[in-house]
């Protein structure tokens, strides 16, 4: 398929589909929910559903939902998953999509929102290997003779 058109309605439908949107939810099984997975499926999408191209509905009066609001949503379901997702491989997602071009969460706002999310998924306490934790024993040792 050659033509950007036919792409981006082929991208349109598929992702409205697979998570839903305003009007339906999506028809697929929850198994795919996972990071990984939805952060290739937003860097494809960001592609064809570009958000330099987003219908901006907010203060226009009424309207009905179409394929493109859906699939709009949809999108925006996927970075929603993966931002309220804690943990490294999260972060990780993040910070690969932020290095994207296509994506708006290319900024030094998301940068540090990814810090935050970070911060706030990390455990209270440090750990120390255990190596690491007999090596400061002995130099404390060590530095407690002199």
């Amino acid at each position: 398929m050659s033509d950007p058109a036919d792409q981006t309605r082929l991208a349109l439908g598929f992702i409205a589909g697979l998570i839903g949107g305003r009007s339906q939810e999506g028809r697929a099984r929850q198994a795919f929910r996972t990071v990984g997975h939805m952060k290739s499926l937003y860097l494809l999408m960001v592609r064809y559903i570009r958000e330099k191209e987003d219908i901006q509905r907010a203060g226009g009066g009424v309207y009905s939902p179409g394929l493109r609001d859906d699939a709009q949503d949809a999108r925006n379901a996927l970075i929603a998953f993966i931002r309220e997702t804690p943990g490294k491989e999260a972060f990780l997602a993040l910070l690969e999509i932020s290095r994207t071009r296509a994506s708006k969460y290319n900024s030094p706002a998301t940068i540090f929102e990814m810090s935050g999310l970070a911060v706030a998924s990390s455990s209270s306490s440090i750990s120390v290997p255990k190596p690491i934790g007999i090596f400061r024993m002995v130099v404390a040792r060590v530095a407690s003779r002199y």
